[in-house]
């Protein structure tokens, strides 16, 4: 590696509202620092040369407060990035699910969903394997990119779709991409048009 890591580059926010969903929220994040302040220790003890670090951006459109967290690790191997997001209704202090946000930039049930798989058709880096499949020993097998858009599918169905709005009010959803590369799965930022 060619940069020195430190306990100081996990950075997670502190959602500063008085109500239960923030502190829930506050939990959470406690928890992902905490996890990840013991691997820190855990990897200084050890001789691997692996890193786990965190950043975060807030949004804030007219009273929706959208807030990413990103976590990167790598060392041996290609970084992997996960996300967690976070979205508050400013007025009332209460997060704000998936349909609300879609709705508030006017997607509706009915046009949602073609528009991540347009999304998801259109990422560059799964371009090039569009016509591979992706586990050919599937009685019938799919292609990376209807993998893919069946993992947005089933996030949205479990309800552990993350999702935000960017500082141009622009809705992004994270879609676990699927590619016959390193380790095959990649949570991706996909902005939606």
């Amino acid at each position: 590696m060619d940069k020195l890591y430190s306990l100081k580059d996990i950075v997670v926010p502190y959602i500063n509202l008085n109500s239960d969903d923030a502190n829930k929220v506050n939990n959470e994040i406690k928890e992902l620092f905490d996890e990840m302040a013991q691997f820190f220790e855990e990897e200084l003890t050890s001789t691997q040369t692996w890193y786990r670090i965190s950043s975060y951006k807030y949004f804030i459109n007219d009273n929706i407060l959208s807030i990413l967290i990103t976590t990167e690790s790598g060392g041996s191997a290609v970084e992997t990035y996960e996300y967690h997001t976070y979205n508050f209704d400013l007025k009332t202090s209460k997060l704000l699910d998936y349909k609300s946000i879609y709705n508030s930039v006017g997607y509706t049930s009915d046009n949602i969903d073609s528009k991540v798989e347009t999304a998801i058709n259109n990422y560059e880096r799964l371009k090039e394997f569009a016509n591979e499949f992706y586990d050919k020993s599937l009685q019938e097998p799919i292609t990376f990119k209807q993998k893919s858009i069946n993992n947005y599918y089933d996030s949205v169905a479990n309800k552990k779709i993350a999702y935000f709005l960017d500082s141009n009010g622009k809705l992004n959803v994270i879609v676990r991409i699927e590619m016959p590369i390193g380790i095959g799965e990649f949570d991706t930022i996909l902005t939606i048009e």
